[in-house]
């Protein structure tokens, strides 16, 4: 079956009400110079009363046409919001609403699919991290924490992590994801930031950053930010300077640059 357009219908059956109107018309005109008057005046009518019944059914599917269009608009709203649609009111549609209903079914089964195969490697990478030693965490571009690794979750101070459910910032203030983000994306490398945290993009098929594997194992880095989340003051190395020195800025960030900056005195110690 072809589908086709209302205008090309409406023209093509105006074009027959014209057509059939100056039939009769003619073959009245004919009849009478004829000397055929009952038989032309006959003619002439049945012929107006075909086209009044053709007209009428013009207007009748004019109509009907207009109000399916807005039931469609109705049954795709209901669709884009998530609502389930009645293979009844599918199938009021003839046939194509016998077709649409086996493209929904069809999404819906793929959609289905999908969600199963997300939720099974989401499961297959919460497996894999609680076996790794090393502390790694997965998050998301909005901050949430996928998964994290048995180096993390082994830690009085991330006790409270749930996967799925906390955000980085419960955990590491002063981390501004939006500014990661940008510079991973103009560079395609991993980001380092204060505190030896390295965040590694992780890329889709697309080339777009979809996540980040944050490495926390660079210098007993997941230690001394275990410390400073449970509220720790961190102790001072010797070359790091006079007792007044203060680190600059305040928060998660500052901490971790006064743990890991450089010694300041140049006859620091080296370490």
């Amino acid at each position: 079956m072809v589908l086709m357009r209302l205008v090309y219908v409406v023209a093509v059956l105006g074009l027959a009400l014209v057509g059939g109107v100056g039939a009769s018309v003619w073959a009245y005109l004919v009849g009478m110079d004829a000397g055929l008057k009952g038989g032309a005046e006959s003619v002439l009518f049945f012929g107006l009363i075909l086209a009044g019944l053709e007209a009428f059914g013009l207007f009748l599917l004019v109509v009907g046409s207009r109000r399916k269009g807005k039931e469609l608009e109705t049954l795709t709203d209901l669709v884009r919001h998530g609502g389930t649609i009645a293979d009844s009111r599918l199938e009021s549609f003839g046939f194509l609403g016998v077709q649409l209903r086996s493209i929904l079914h069809e999404l819906s089964d793929a959609s289905e699919r999908k969600s199963v195969r997300i939720a099974s490697l989401t499961g297959l990478l919460r497996a894999v991290m609680d076996l790794v030693e090393r502390p790694l965490l997965v998050i998301g571009l909005d901050g949430n924490i996928v998964a994290a690794s048995k180096g993390v979750t082994g830690n009085e101070a991330f006790a409270e992590m749930k996967a799925g459910e906390s955000k980085i910032g419960e955990f590491i203030h002063d981390v501004d994801l939006r500014a990661i983000l940008g510079e991973a994306d103009r560079a395609h490398a991993p980001v380092e930031r204060e505190g030896h945290m390295t965040f590694i993009p992780v890329f889709s098929v697309q080339g777009e950053i979809t996540h980040f594997l944050i490495d926390m194992s660079k210098k007993g880095a997941i230690d001394r930010i275990a410390s400073i989340i449970q509220g720790k003051k961190p102790a001072r190395k010797p070359g790091d300077g006079s007792a007044g020195d203060k680190p600059r800025g305040s928060g998660f960030i500052s901490a971790l640059r006064a743990r890991f900056g450089r010694p300041k005195a140049k006859d620091a110690p080296e370490t």
